[in-house]
């Protein structure tokens, strides 16, 4: 549904900025006069294209309009089109519509890079590279409302404030990340895990009660001899 949703939407807005444009060509062709610039409307689908597809998209919208202004301008009577204006002018205009649509798009793909590094970051444990709590709980309220069952597992380290007491707080940070480690190897690639908490799909009563003891026993592998091991798993 939200699929379908999506494409009508962007039906509809490439069928506004296609009317728009087919409008303004209108307008240079029969309303133009020199100095009134209707061909400035031009830079509203360019710049629009840009930000919503990035630079290559909005340099060809610049190409695009470049055509659109000179072939609306070549059937205005109020326009004389000889070879320097053909030359100069319409260089220039093709060099501003082609650089705006690059500019434009190349700041917006920037803008939206360093958008999805802040979210990522919010959404990320600084230790142990896993989900933190916030982008957990959001992700658990998702499988909630749902219409596939899920298992929700639990662990806790033995121990831990004793490791960072004894051995020092790197130690038990060190420890953590090998951990964190484990979990992710040991997950689907469609599991959620979080900082010491797990939400994964259920497949069956079986292979959910199979996946505490099989994280357990590769966490018992990776970390033989060191003493410590899963507590509890629920």
């Amino acid at each position: 549904m939200i699929t379908g949703l999506l494409a009508r939407r962007h039906a509809l807005v490439a069928c506004s900025i296609s009317a728009y444009v087919v409008f303004v060509f209108v307008g240079l062709a029969r309303v133009e006069v020199p100095g009134l610039g209707i061909g400035h409307l031009l830079y509203v689908p360019i710049v629009l294209l840009a930000l919503a597809a990035g630079p290559v998209w909005g340099a060809l919208a610049g190409v695009t309009g470049s055509g659109v202004y000179l072939l609306g301008a070549s059937l205005n009577p109020h326009f004389a089109l000889d070879a320097k204006l053909l030359s100069t002018a319409t260089i220039i205009r093709f060099a501003v519509f082609t650089g705006i649509g690059w500019l434009v798009g190349s700041a917006a793909g920037h803008n939206r890079e360093l958008m999805r590094r802040l979210k990522e970051h919010a959404e990320r444990d600084f230790l142990t590279d896993l989900l933190n709590t916030r982008a957990f709980e959001s992700e658990l309220t998702t499988r909630i409302a749902g219409e596939r069952r899920f298992a929700l597992v639990l662990a806790d380290v033995d121990d831990l404030k004793l490791v960072n007491d004894s051995e020092g707080h790197a130690a038990g940070n060190d420890y953590l990340r090998r951990l964190a480690s484990v979990l992710r190897e040991e997950t689907a690639p469609d599991d959620t895990v979080a900082r010491m908490v797990c939400g994964v799909p259920r497949r069956g009563c079986r292979p959910a009660r199979a996946l505490p003891r099989r994280g357990q026993a590769a966490v018992l592998g990776k970390f033989a001899g060191t003493g410590r091991r899963l507590r509890s798993v629920s």
